[in-house]
């Protein structure tokens, strides 16, 4: 099995969503202060939507942009860590 594959797989089953955008930023060439720049928002308020604790929509709609994902994908991930719903849009997240 190739190194690349390896890789990969540990990025399928081993990181949480959150550790698996951060390392999908990090392989475009950004950290997550470096991708706030980018985007213009504050270091903090990206890596509290990354891991879940805020809801920030425009800041996963960067995200989702930057990797090349459906915001949909990048929410799963979000959503699916430990920080999990707090930080889904309250109208996406509320169910009857």
């Amino acid at each position: 099995m190739s190194k690349r594959n390896t890789i990969d797989q540990l990025l399928a089953s081993e990181m949480s969503g959150p550790d698996k955008i951060t390392a999908l930023l990090k392989a475009r060439g950004f950290t997550l202060s470096g991708f706030a720049r980018e985007i213009r928002y504050w270091p903090e308020e990206v890596r509290m939507t990354v891991r879940g604790l805020r809801p920030y929509p425009e800041i996963r709609v960067a995200v989702a942009a930057a990797l090349g994902l459906d915001r949909e994908e990048v929410d799963r991930l979000i959503d699916a860590s430990p920080g999990g719903n707090r930080g889904k849009d309250t109208a996406t997240a509320q169910v009857a």
